[in-house]
């Protein structure tokens, strides 16, 4: 593989006549990482998908090596070399890593596969590129990281030259996202080509070789290694300066909105938290920093869920609600947003506006008799949509025909409008462009204005760092370490999320 080029490429798409692509070009070189910017929606995954034979344009050409090239189907293009690793990976939890790697090459005509030979040819793979994985372990017991690697080496053991990565980083911590780089690295030095899509622009000045900038789905930057300007870039993917994030703190008096007390959750045999000890008060913001598996997420379940068989206190203004149901915790001011909101908090086939509105369905405002008020539901609907800079072509429109930021902006917006006491989040930022960060970064900053306890989740060091009053480290389903922000540390809190230091 020498050179790929894609000249001048159109895509709208039929369903809702969204523009995704208007005329935008891309190169990809021998041994060079390219990097592909751009917010939600700028048409940079439709781009490389294209490439993939998972859309068609609607006009433009691919040339590969100078030859025109019409790529039907993902199959085609892996055979021609060219392979991507999705945002939302392609794995069956069930398989070994094995199963997985060979899945969908197993046969060719009437021949059996020959297991062996595909094993030594992965083994050739992990040896040369210095990779860390067990072939034998179930994908399902495999950490994000890990996960990654084995869509990574599915894509080389089909002899792919051209690797695509679909914002890599959002799932992982500081120390996986630097030895993916480190693959990458690797990757690069044997002649692969890269394209990573990213919004993470410290990121792409650490690994690209050359940085190109989409908006609305055209070109709208390009400079090469050392020319890089992150204000430059910043107002070609925004077409506008973004204003400095300023924490201003809460003045007010500070209650205790939340105590929670020896905290201990099994399940199975299986400690998720063990002993656990917290209090959050109006107006602060408390991270929790947290890999994924070590217990943060349960924690935020537990609160939120009554279902939870656990021990210990968990007191919302004094009163114990380990026992109460969700839909009395939402009336009593608790929120919550899990890390996954386009399927753990979005009825993805369903409108905008019940989306928006489904925690008020049964508010005297919008129903009567157990029957939706439809014009004041899509009402307030539109007006969330101007207040929260959700983008959609209707509030009738399906959720999920939105872009994953404004998804996104949708369930924060459900769960802020009515300003909970207590707001609860989980990876706020994960996978979000620097507007959609912005956005959230202000609507908690709103709610400590108003004096909401505010618990948010990350594996996000330095994001952590930009928003908290305090930081907790759990490791293992315990606080092995607490800051204030006047003692923030960022190589010491990482050093406890990875387990390099112990129980403070």
């Amino acid at each position: 593989m020498k050179e790929i080029e894609m000249k001048n490429i159109w895509k709208t798409f039929r369903v809702n006549n969204a523009h995704a692509l208007s005329g935008a070009n891309f190169t990809i070189n021998r041994g060079k990482i390219h990097g592909l910017l751009g917010e939600n929606a700028a048409g940079k995954s439709t781009m490389m998908k294209i490439l993939c034979g998972i859309h068609c344009p609607d006009k433009g050409e691919i040339l590969l090596n100078g030859e025109k090239r019409d790529f039907k189907n993902p199959r085609e293009t892996l055979n021609q070399g060219i392979g991507m690793v999705y945002q939302h990976f392609r794995l069956i939890d069930q398989f070994t890593v094995l199963e997985n790697i060979i899945l969908g090459s197993e046969t060719v005509g009437l021949k059996r596969i020959k297991r062996l030979e595909q094993k030594k040819k992965i083994k050739q793979l992990i040896r040369q590129y210095g990779f860390e994985i067990n072939l034998d372990k179930r994908v399902g017991t495999l950490s994000i990281g890990e996960k990654q690697l084995v869509e990574i080496i599915r894509i080389l053991f089909r002899d792919a030259d051209v690797i695509i990565m679909d914002e890599p980083t959002a799932v992982l911590s500081d120390f996986e996202t630097d030895k993916l780089f480190d693959i990458m690295k690797t990757l690069k030095e044997s002649g692969k080509a890269m394209v990573l899509i990213t919004h993470n622009l410290n990121e792409a000045f650490e690994i690209c070789d050359d940085i190109r900038v989409f908006r609305h789905g055209k070109n709208v930057y390009y400079a090469q290694r050392g020319a890089y300007n992150k204000g430059e870039i910043l107002k070609s993917m925004l077409d506008f300066d973004l204003p400095e994030f300023v924490i201003r703190p809460y003045t007010g008096e500070k209650k205790i909105i939340l105590q929670i007390n020896n905290l201990t959750l099994k399940k199975e045999n299986r400690v998720y938290l063990k002993n656990v000890n917290m209090r959050i008060r109006s107006g602060d913001v408390s991270g929790i920093a947290s890999l994924a598996g070590n217990g943060a997420k349960s924690l935020l379940e537990t609160i939120f869920d009554s279902s939870f068989p656990c021990e210990g206190e968990i007191l919302y203004k004094g009163k114990d609600i380990k026992d109460i149901p969700i839909a009395q915790k939402r009336e009593l001011g608790i929120a919550y947003v899990p890390e996954d909101g386009l399927y753990h908090a979005s009825a993805l086939t369903l409108p905008l506006m019940y989306n928006l509105m489904a925690t008020r369905f049964s508010d005297a405002d919008y129903s009567s008799y157990r029957l939706l008020k439809k014009e004041r539901l899509e009402q307030k609907a539109r007006e969330m949509t101007e207040m929260y800079d959700i983008h959609a072509d209707s509030v009738i429109q399906p959720i999920g025909m939105l872009s994953g930021g404004n998804i996104q902006k949708s369930v924060i917006a459900r769960e802020v409008d009515k300003t909970p006491e207590l707001f609860m989040i989980n990876e706020p930022t994960r996978g979000l462009d620097s507007g959609a960060v912005h956005f959230t970064y202000n609507i908690l900053e709103e709610l400590r204005e108003k004096g909401t306890g505010i618990i948010v989740v990350s594996s996000d060091v330095d994001g952590l760092m930009d928003i908290c009053d305090e930081i907790y480290v759990m490791f293992r389903g315990e606080f092995v370490c607490r800051l204030d922000r006047k003692d923030f540390d960022k190589h010491l809190l990482n050093d406890y999320l990875a387990g390099l230091k112990g129980k403070v």
